[in-house]
């Protein structure tokens, strides 16, 4: 086997320990991250690869540790030895053994392809009508991406125009999807196959309302195995529409069945504020609740042009009036589930950004590889 064709190498577990493995450098956080970091680079040589094949690293710290400051050292760490991983940071409760601040786990892969996005949604549109511009954001910025989509659209209204009678809609509308997609630049589309389950009445067998909560879990779950994306993005399910809460809770789930853990995972939201001026109903996730908010004007243009490749349905947007309509497409507005948030200015941005990109030149308030903030 060649170097070339190693798949990724998982490398779990590294601490601040002794060749006798006890923990070293109680309390000292600078030093227990750069024993950490010699325990992974010796796990690489022994796996015949070097710190430049890293290409995630999650730090899971404990006790009151300033994120940040871990950030900071980690990366400093990192530069030293030639690595240009992903980062994330991990608040967690405890590490296996007394006196350990810090652990790291990683992946290496000799072959690295782009960061991966995955957007797991309910019915095709709502890749473009909620998510469209997150996917033509992250093709912007050279991350690949895939959507997963649990239904076929069975029970949506046809738009008066189309002709389509209720036999056609399904195929009309997977079509459609796939046409978004490529508009969207999206790399390839999963169907879950299940059926739309509708707005109201008692769902269908098959419905995926109906379906075993942890079978569609376990298809989430296979495919974020399968796919190994660095961030996952969802809906929140705002809208009240039951499909949309299904997958989202499926997909949330599915985080604790999978061995490949993605760095980031969110629910694109529909903003409190502005479904209630929409329908006067208390709809949508709390503005509060909302953690990171990305301007995505630039890319309008090319989220009008997905949402028209879906000719089976009338867009939600067409019935507002212009300001109310950029508020919705102009802004996307997330909530991060996983890392928990905890707290500090929004996120500007859901991408994780390599390293030697980022630091030292953004400021802390605006730091993508930070998973975990103090609250200030």
């Amino acid at each position: 086997m060649t170097r070339t064709s190693l798949p990724p190498v998982p490398l779990t577990g590294h601490g601040p320990y002794d060749e006798y493995g006890r923990v070293l450098h109680c309390g000292d956080l600078t030093a227990q991250l750069g024993l950490a970091v010699v325990r992974l680079e010796q796990a690489l040589a022994e796996a015949g690869l070097a710190p430049a094949d890293l290409v995630r690293i999650t730090v899971r710290a404990t006790g009151p540790v300033p994120v940040e400051d871990v950030l900071d050292r980690v990366v400093e760490r990192l530069e030293a030895i030639g690595a240009d991983p992903l980062v994330g940071v991990e608040r967690v409760d405890r590490l296996p053994d007394a006196g350990m601040l810090v652990a790291i786990d990683a992946v290496a892969d000799p072959d690295p392809g782009s960061p991966t996005l995955m957007v797991v949604v309910a019915h095709p549109d709502d890749e473009a009508f909620g998510c469209g511009s997150v996917l033509a954001h992250a093709t912007a910025h050279g991350w690949r991406s895939v959507v997963v989509c649990a239904t076929r659209g069975e029970l949506g209204e046809p738009a008066p125009a189309s002709g389509l009678r209720p036999e056609q809609l399904p195929a009309a509308r997977e079509a459609e999807l796939r046409a978004a997609c490529r508009v969207l630049g999206v790399g390839r589309v999963v169907l879950l196959g299940h059926l739309d389950s509708g707005t109201t009445g008692p769902p269908a067998a098959g419905a995926l309302v109906a379906v075993r909560p942890a079978r569609l879990q376990d298809q989430v779950a296979a495919l974020v195995d399968e796919v190994r994306p660095d961030v996952v993005v969802t809906l929140d399910g705002g809208d009240g529409h039951r499909d949309h809460a299904a997958i989202r809770d499926a997909t949330l789930a599915a985080l604790d069945r999978v061995d490949h853990r993605p760095l980031r995972t969110y629910l694109h939201c529909l903003p409190g504020s502005l479904m209630t001026e929409l329908t006067g109903l208390p709809l949508g996730t709390h503005d509060e609740e909302i953690t990171t908010v990305v301007d995505v004007a630039s890319l309008l243009d090319r989220r009008w042009h997905a949402i028209r490749a879906h000719e089976s349905q009338v867009p939600p947007f067409d019935a507002m009036d212009a300001r109310l309509q950029h508020a919705f497409l102009a802004t996307d507005h997330l909530r991060r589930v996983d890392p928990p948030w905890a707290g500090g200015p929004v996120e500007t941005t859901w991408r994780p950004v390599p390293v030697t990109t980022l630091w030292p030149r953004l400021p802390a308030d605006d730091h993508p590889l930070t998973t975990a903030k103090e609250n200030r």
